[in-house]
């Protein structure tokens, strides 16, 4: 006998449907475009025909990966832990699109001798589970079958997601581990720009689907090529050559180093840089930890909105303080206004509907931040911009 679980949980730990929209709750005091200060009524329900990103549920993929792999040992575990084994040890998705993720299947056996019942788990932020597994209970000698998966969160590269599992009578979790690689149409390899002794370097891009492209900018300027392979030429492979040694004189590195390409799904990409002056900002005291450094747009024309959706998730037995959540920007091609928030007992969302100003083309690499409980968080928006004439 085995259970199995098919409901698919778009946000962290917790059913789409169980998200409870803020009401009542009285009328923060919400930053209107460009930090001018105004009173906004949340919770309204926002304009879902405009594009969103970050909507938090990922699409639906239809191929659920069976169970395969190897099966962990109760051997290597301490003998105060539960006699559990996982099937795989360590979901492997492979290679998935940044804007979609990827599920599979996963057995807990119970090898011991007496009923087993799941207290409570615990997911990192990428996580997705399938139907809440707490009360769940697994007979000696039979498992327990339920889905899992890895939600998108915008960065490119390999990933690692965790679901921590904690049985009655035990303090230890059983954790579970799901890994996959994120790469768009256009693979950069590698992901991560390591910029601490060398400020030079070169990556590869490369087509997935086997699509010629060519390379047209690099942080909004002509590519350089690392090989006799003209950029501007179509091919299905590109070195590309990296320098940020100006950046680094003038204190202007920015988080990730941008590449435009003809190639139709995948009109921009980019790398992280690994530098000493983009490192995560982790205040001391601060309750919770950020969902997303960045957003990929590709093309919005100048003078169109989309919506952003992005939050937080408390931590430390810390209650959520969805009423202090407030956005600005200080850029001056940008207009961002907090349109809408939701909130569970552990995480806060903002909507933020994101205005490019009229007149604007070209490389989208702009920013804007949302504070909460009194402290903030960054998030970047990289893209083109197009006329819309």
């Amino acid at each position: 006998m085995h259970v199995r679980t098919q409901t698919q949980m778009g946000l962290t730990g917790l059913a789409a449907a169980a998200l409870l929209l803020l009401s009542g709750c009285g009328e923060p005091g919400v930053q209107s475009p460009n930090g001018t200060e105004n009173r906004a009524t949340i919770s309204r329900g926002y304009d879902t025909d405009l594009p969103i990103f970050g909507g938090g549920e990922p699409p639906r993929v239809d191929e659920v990966q069976p169970v395969q792999g190897e099966r962990s040992s109760v051997a290597s575990n301490p003998p105060d832990w539960p006699a559990v084994e996982v099937e795989p040890a360590r979901l492997r998705l492979g290679v998935l699109d940044p804007d979609e993720g990827g599920r599979g299947m996963v057995r807990l056996h119970n090898v011991g001798h007496a009923q087993l019942r799941i207290a409570s788990t615990r997911a990192s932020c990428g996580c997705a589970v399938s139907d809440s597994l707490e009360g769940q209970t697994i007979a000696p000698g039979e498992y327990l079958e339920f889905e899992m998966g890895m939600n998108p969160r915008g960065g490119l590269g390999q990933r690692q997601e965790r679901l921590g599992i904690i049985f009655d009578g035990y303090d230890q979790f059983v954790d579970v581990f799901v890994e996959a690689e994120f790469s768009r149409a256009v693979q950069i390899s590698p992901p991560f720009l390591t910029a601490v002794r060398d400020l030079t370097g070169s990556v590869t891009l490369e087509s997935r689907d086997g699509r010629p492209f060519r390379v047209l900018s690099v942080q909004g300027e002509a590519p350089l090529s690392a090989t006799n392979q003209p950029p501007d030429e179509a091919s299905t492979r590109h070195e590309i050559r990296w320098d940020i040694t100006e950046e680094d004189r003038t204190d202007s590195v920015p988080w990730f180093w941008v590449v435009e390409t003809d190639h139709p799904d995948a009109p921009v990409i980019d790398a992280r840089i690994r530098h000493m002056s983009t490192r995560p900002d982790r205040p001391q005291g601060r309750p919770w930890v950020p969902h997303d450094q960045r957003f990929l747009i590709d093309r919005v024309r100048n003078g169109d909105s989309f919506l952003v959706r992005t939050g937080v998730e408390f931590h430390g037995g810390v209650e959520p303080r969805p009423d202090t959540l407030a956005a600005t920007t200080h850029a001056e091609r940008l207009e961002v206004e907090l349109i809408d928030v939701e909130h569970d007992d552990q995480h806060v969302y903002g909507i933020f509907k994101i205005t490019v100003r009229e007149g604007e083309t070209g490389l989208l690499y702009e920013s804007f931040s949302f504070r909460i409980a009194g402290f903030e968080n960054e998030v970047r928006l990289i893209g083109l911009i197009d006329d819309a004439s």
